[in-house]
């Protein structure tokens, strides 16, 4: 299986998956979002930064992050799905 950028655990991937069908979040944390969902099934940090339209050093960070603080990097937008993370 090819290395994939963010490896997210079952949890994490269906927990963002649910936020982002909600609908209720600014640009910037459905980046985040999008871009870990899209880590995590394989796509590069360029494909990445070009399908969302940031750096690909602003995904690397993202990555980063998510690897220090897990889904906590999102910030407020974790209460959206009524769920303690």
């Amino acid at each position: 299986m090819p290395h994939r950028p963010v490896e997210l655990s079952h949890a994490d991937r269906d927990y963002l998956e649910r936020l982002l069908g909600k609908g209720q979040m600014k640009a910037r944390e459905y980046k985040r979002a999008t871009g870990l969902l899209e880590m995590d099934r394989g796509k590069t940090l360029k494909a990445v930064s070009q399908t969302l339209g940031v750096s690909e050093n602003t995904v690397r960070a993202w990555r980063e992050r998510y690897g220090q603080e897990g889904l906590r990097m999102l910030g407020n937008v974790l209460d959206l799905c009524n769920e303690p993370r």
